[in-house]
């Protein structure tokens, strides 16, 4: 690979601000992190990428680069559908961790609200509690029941002329 042909900056165009933020995360991790790292990009109307930083220190970290093994080089590479699957699968397993937490919650939570008012809700089983939509439908049919049979006493005793005393 010919390194003469590289330019470095600054070039004629004007900074994009994805490369801006480029050049910038290339520094930090050169400077906090203590990596040799440069960035080469290549625009989309050019012939020659544009190389940063400048100099010497480019055709050095590229010359260690190429001196590696080619299966070192490659080791930890990602082209844009590589990390995309590598993002998906990522996310994927902290979703199932968060659904696999939520509903050990929700089973410590509708255990205590079995214990703490059990005149409310009534008895729950402890196989129940696995099981949250099967718990919270019986419920809210309990509900709906109690607010139904309510009713019907309020229309019968409306129609009676007789007044309830609580």
């Amino acid at each position: 690979m010919n390194l003469q042909r590289f330019t470095v900056w600054p070039s004629p165009a004007p900074l994009t601000p994805f490369i801006f933020c480029l050049l910038k995360k290339v520094n930090e991790l050169s400077t906090l992190c203590g990596v040799d790292a440069c960035a080469i990009i290549y625009p989309e109307n050019g012939v020659q990428p544009d190389v940063w930083p400048p100099g010497l220190r480019t055709r050095n970290v590229l010359g260690k680069f190429l001196s590696l093994p080619e299966l070192e080089r490659n080791k930890k590479m990602l082209d844009s559908e590589g990390f995309v699957k590598q993002t998906i699968v990522k996310n994927q397993a902290s979703l199932k961790k968060q659904v696999e937490e939520n509903h050990k919650k929700f089973s410590i939570l509708i255990n205590n609200v079995s214990k703490n008012l059990e005149h409310i809700i009534g008895d729950v089983n402890i196989n129940e509690t696995n099981n949250p939509k099967m718990v919270i439908g019986k419920k809210l049919n309990e509900v709906e029941q109690k607010l139904s049979s309510m009713k019907i006493q309020a229309g019968e005793e409306a129609e009676n002329g007789t007044e309830t005393i609580n």
